[in-house]
């Protein structure tokens, strides 16, 4: 489960909390931004490893519909 860091942001006299301000990662460095999208990759191909046939059969259909010479 991601990690809540309440971060005050105020615009046009409003004040809210983002909880997860912590993952903006501009520059795409920081170690703790990375680990979790990593976590949250590997999760994710976990939960559709079973669909993986499927994944493929659609891919190679859409490919097989598009012009060679079109870039």
């Amino acid at each position: 489960m991601t990690q809540k860091h309440p971060h005050p942001i105020t615009a046009h006299g409003h004040t809210r909390i983002d909880d997860y301000y912590w993952m903006r990662d501009d520059k795409r460095k920081d170690p703790a931004v990375l680990e979790h999208l990593r976590a949250e990759n590997k999760a994710f191909d976990a939960a559709m490893a079973h669909t993986k046939t499927l994944q493929d059969k659609l891919y190679k259909e859409m490919v097989d519909r598009l012009d060679p010479d079109e870039s």
